[in-house]
């Protein structure tokens, strides 16, 4: 499995939230893209591997030098958050789970959850799941 480009990974988080994260957003986002990791109840290297790239590009946008990995992964709820900020924890946990260029059924169980957990619309869920089977189709 090839590896997204670290610049395209950066650019296509970014297009989804240009924004500065709080760090409580950031820790949120990626409290929602652990748990997405964790929906198939199996971790690979390439999955743990996306994660902590998430976790780097995540700190880099709330301005942290660093986020914990591990933690209350509803830190702060999902109506707390920025639409875009929801948007970006959507992306982010969709990623982990479809890097691999497979979403297991647990996983796509998942992603409907998420998308109301995260009060996205159905458009626009299904334009972010888009973006990111472009994203890992293209390396």
């Amino acid at each position: 499995m090839p590896e997204i480009d670290s610049y395209d990974l950066r650019a296509t988080l970014r297009s989804v939230y240009s924004g500065v994260l709080s760090a409580d957003e950031a820790k949120a986002i990626l409290g929602v893209t652990r748990r997405a990791a964790a929906a198939d109840e199996k971790t690979d290297i390439g999955e743990m591997t996306m994660l902590l790239r998430i976790k780097d590009l995540l700190a880099q946008m709330a301005g942290e030098a660093d986020l914990p990995i591990s933690g209350n992964v509803d830190a702060v709820q999902a109506g707390e958050l920025s639409r875009g900020a929801r948007e970006l924890a959507f992306a982010c946990a969709y990623l982990v789970m479809a890097h691999d260029l497979h979403v297991a059924d647990q996983e796509k169980a998942l992603t409907a959850t998420l998308a109301a957990e995260l009060r996205l619309d159905e458009l626009r869920g299904h334009e972010l799941i888009a973006m990111i089977d472009w994203l890992v189709r293209a390396t």
